[in-house]
């Protein structure tokens, strides 16, 4: 799924972008897509507009579901849960 950053509806969600030490920042998610059974999450900084790297399990818990809200129904079914995706090498 993509979305245009110009484009005011898009998902934010808050994620540590340096790992160790706390240091939360918010995130304007421009893609998300599964390669190889992973999770994969595109974005920038809210702030600064810099490209953000990161790995799901940096998010802070609950803001992948604000993702979810923006992905369309597929096959006519509001659920999109999957059991195969892994978040974690």
């Amino acid at each position: 799924m993509n979305w245009d950053l110009r484009n005011p509806e898009h998902p934010v969600i808050a994620v540590n972008l340096n790992g160790i030490i706390p240091a939360p920042a918010d995130v304007r998610i421009y893609k998300v897509y599964i390669r190889k059974g992973m999770l994969k999450l595109c974005g920038v900084e809210k702030e600064y507009g810099e490209e953000a790297r990161f790995q799901p399990e940096e998010v802070f818990a609950g803001h992948l579901s604000t993702i979810i809200d923006y992905l369309p129904p597929i096959n006519r079914t509001d659920s999109i849960v999957s059991t195969t995706v892994h978040t974690s090498n």
